[in-house]
């Protein structure tokens, strides 16, 4: 890779955090509550009962259901868009899945890990991002505030002191949306912008699940599909490497500081966390094919095959869950009939319905 073309790439995430933060010139003056924040929930270790509580008590919203992909990301100074950022965010009415990945970004599909690649090579594969959990959407103008479980810039020695939430505005089309910020800058104006828009196919049924963590597996994830996209995203292992010294917040920066001591140990920790989209099926590819990942040797591969799953139900014949890799996965929400749960899953068809 050429001088200039590491500079580009390597600049990626500080491009899009001084567009989040309108170039560090907002003037917000809101009350922040701590519930409202980001990870929240994810520290206290509660997100799987407040989520479920959420869904029981129809804390869900069907505003931008579906899948997107971005036009556009404008704050501050500096502009992001569909011209150097791929990037896709799965929405049901409760969960999401959000995934960024630099479009300068080598083609490391080709490689078979982390262990395969050069310190340089690792150290861009920290310039993505990717997030799972739940959207909370209230209010008029409605107001969405996300909650992860799945962030690719967490680290528990470190907090995010505002909440991730935007107001919607939805064309009259329901072709595209904007997110705006709620944080204004000093003159009273929002401090960054995004707009959104549907992808095809994706007004079909959708389906939700959420990894139940275990005394084995305790990663956390996100599995969504609506029509015929899908996005998957699986948590890092815990605990995290040690960077209590640190005054780096983000996985680049954090990343940053291990590849100066040449530590591939940590860095391989801050990037063990998967984030892959791609489509339940697409003319003659194979089913579930994924298409963009964090983990870009995944790409052209099938996020699982058939008998990979077992569908579990309860005492009404609903679905309750699936068994996926030894781990429980709770299905949220699903507007999937039963039949056509099990050929979604690649189910046996002629099972008992």
């Amino acid at each position: 890779m050429a001088t200039l073309y590491n500079e580009v790439l390597l600049s990626w995430s500080d491009i899009q955090y001084d567009i989040l933060s309108g170039g560090n010139s907002s003037n917000d003056t809101q009350t922040i509550n701590k519930e409202d924040l980001p990870h929240f929930y994810k520290r206290q270790k509660a997100s799987q009962q407040v989520f479920s509580e959420w869904i029981k008590n129809e804390k869900r919203s069907d505003l931008i259901t579906g899948a997107w992909s971005r036009a556009f990301f404008i704050g501050g100074w500096n502009e992001s868009g569909n011209w150097d950022t791929y990037a896709y965010n799965l929405q049901t009415p409760s969960l999401f899945f959000d995934l960024r990945i630099p479009i300068a970004r080598p083609d490391f599909s080709s490689s078979s890990g982390f262990e395969s690649l050069s310190l340089d090579e690792l150290r861009v594969m920290s310039r993505q991002q990717c997030t799972g959990g739940y959207s909370l959407i209230n209010g008029n103008p409605p107001i969405i505030t996300r909650h992860f479980t799945v962030d690719w810039d967490y680290h528990p020695s470190f907090s995010h002191q505002q909440p991730n939430r935007w107001r919607i505005e939805v064309h009259p089309k329901g072709t595209s949306f904007k997110e705006i910020s709620v944080v204004n800058d000093p003159f009273g104006q929002a401090s960054c912008l995004q707009r959104w828009e549907k992808l095809d196919n994706s007004d079909g049924p959708f389906f939700a699940a959420r990894k139940v963590p275990s005394s084995s597996n305790s990663r956390e994830g996100i599995f969504c599909v609506t029509g015929n996209h899908f996005g998957f995203a699986l948590d890092r292992n815990e605990p995290l490497p040690d960077f209590s010294s640190s005054e780096s917040k983000t996985c680049s920066e954090l990343v940053d500081e291990a590849w100066i001591l040449g530590d591939r140990k940590k860095i391989y920790q801050m990037l063990d966390l998967i984030g892959s989209y791609g489509f339940v099926t697409q003319g003659n590819s194979t089913p579930w094919t994924i298409t963009k990942s964090t983990h870009p040797w995944l790409e052209n591969t099938s996020l699982f095959k058939s008998g990979e799953i077992k569908l579990n139900l309860d005492e009404k014949n609903l679905p309750l869950s699936i068994t996926w890799n030894s781990d429980t996965w709770e299905i949220m929400e699903c507007s999937f009939t039963l039949a056509e749960l099990h050929k979604l899953l690649l189910l046996d068809l002629k099972a008992k319905l």
